[in-house]
């Protein structure tokens, strides 16, 4: 998994606004005594994740606006337990983000 300071994070820095694509599908799985989980799933890809109500209420700042910065903000503020670029490159991996190849050409670390 991407780690903040490893060279694979540098596919994007602290100014990169991730976007979710539009027409991901939401599925309440079940709620049990850690919290409430969904079903995010790409039509696109048939491809699909598990996620606790926490991280996909991150997801929803992937929105094309909140920065990394931001989204990291929340994190501390919440004590979410996540390092942004490992869930940034899951949802990228799975074809969740749809503006990271346009990003990274604008937004590369050197």
């Amino acid at each position: 998994m991407l780690k903040e300071n490893s060279e694979e994070s540098k596919l994007v820095n602290s100014c990169f606004r991730p976007k979710i694509i539009r027409n991901m599908e939401v599925t309440f799985f079940k709620e049990d005594e850690r919290g409430k989980f969904y079903i995010i799933a790409n039509p696109k890809n048939s491809k699909y994740i598990k996620v606790h109500e926490s991280i996909y209420n991150l997801i929803k700042m992937f929105n094309g606006t909140n920065t990394i910065t931001d989204i990291e903000r929340k994190i501390l503020e919440e004590e979410i337990p996540v390092d942004i670029y490992d869930l940034l490159k899951l949802l990228a991996d799975k074809g969740f983000i749809e503006n990271l190849r346009f990003q990274q050409k604008n937004y590369l670390l050197s």
